[in-house]
């Protein structure tokens, strides 16, 4: 049973992680929608030499792809190697607080079978 007392209780303990794990799961996954529109800026400046930019047509050169696709695209990536560090820290942070003191408790009961 997913929802039992025990569970509920580790729920509500760890509400805030997990709800911060989740906004940072859905965060990078809406990032990761914005590379293949830069790429597509990529290869329609290759193919057509020109790239429509907010609305505005712009022909495509160095000082175009470094700014309107270089550096969004750096952002994103310094976003999303952030943002998947948080989650997983959000996620599996409070999974491995919870099992570490399993797992000491555990740990303590074989010492004292086997003495």
């Amino acid at each position: 049973m997913i929802f039992g007392k025990y569970i509920n209780r580790y729920y509500l303990r760890y509400a805030p992680a997990l709800l911060l794990g989740l906004a940072a799961l859905l965060t990078v996954d809406y990032i990761q929608l914005l590379i293949p529109q830069l790429y597509r800026l990529v290869i329609n400046g290759m193919n057509l030499g020109q790239v429509v930019v907010g609305g505005e047509t712009l022909a495509f050169t160095k000082e175009v792809l470094l700014q309107h696709i270089c550096r969004p695209m750096i952002w994103i990536v310094v976003l999303m190697v952030i943002g998947r560090f948080l989650w997983r820290v959000c996620f599996c942070g409070s999974r491995q607080t919870c099992a570490s003191g399993c797992s000491t408790t555990a740990a303590s009961s074989r010492s004292s079978i086997i003495r």
